[in-house]
C-alpha cells in the first residue's frame, strides 16, 4: 500500500473515495446530510481544501487504485479566562472504500497522521465520531482514542 500526500489535482480522487461514508451519513441523519448524487459531489469542496496548505490530506493507493483518505488540519485555540491555549492536530474527515476496509488501510492512513504530530510536536490529535457510526468508534478507540466531550441536541417541533 502507498500513501501520499493529496495535491489539488486529487479533487475528484477525494470527492469519489467520500461516497461510503457521505451516503453513510445521508441514510443516518437524512435532514442533516445530503446524500450525494455523483461521485463529483464535493468536487468544489475539496479543491478548496487542496489549495489551503495547513490542510494535510492524504490518499492510500493498492496495486494503483486509490482506496481511501484522511484529511486532518491544525487547530490553535487561544487562551482565554477559562481555558489554557493549546494547539492540536483535528482529523476532520476518513474514508475507506467498504470494498478495501479490514486491510489495515485506515490504520496507516491514521499512521501517517500520527506521523505528522511526532514531527510538528503535537501531543493530542482530536476527532469526532456520529453515535450512529459504531464502526468508526470501534476503529479510533482500538488506535487509542478515548472519549472526551459529548455533544447533545434536541430538535423541536415546530408544527
Amino acid at each position: 500500500m502507498i500513501i501520499r500526500r493529496a495535491t489539488y489535482s486529487d479533487a475528484e480522487i477525494l470527492s469519489r473515495l467520500n461516497l461510503d461514508v457521505q451516503r453513510l451519513h445521508a441514510r443516518a441523519l437524512p435532514n442533516l446530510f445530503k446524500f450525494p448524487h455523483s461521485a463529483d459531489f464535493a468536487l468544489d469542496f475539496m479543491h478548496d481544501q487542496l489549495a489551503d496548505q495547513q490542510n494535510y490530506i492524504y490518499i492510500a493507493q493498492q496495486d494503483g487504485e486509490d482506496i481511501g483518505y484522511v484529511f486532518a488540519r491544525f487547530i490553535e485555540r487561544l487562551e482565554n479566562a477559562f481555558m489554557y491555549g493549546r494547539k492540536y492536530l483535528y482529523i476532520d474527515q476518513i474514508s475507506v472504500k467498504a470494498t478495501h476496509r479490514g486491510i489495515g488501510c485506515g490504520r496507516q492512513l491514521m499512521d501517517m497522521i500520527f506521523q505528522l504530530a511526532k514531527q510538528e510536536g503535537i501531543r493530542t490529535i482530536a476527532l469526532e465520531a456520529w453515535n450512529f457510526n459504531q464502526d468508526a468508534q470501534a476503529f479510533f478507540t482500538r488506535l487509542g482514542f478515548e472519549a472526551f466531550n459529548m455533544r447533545m441536541w434536541r430538535e423541536e417541533n415546530l408544527t
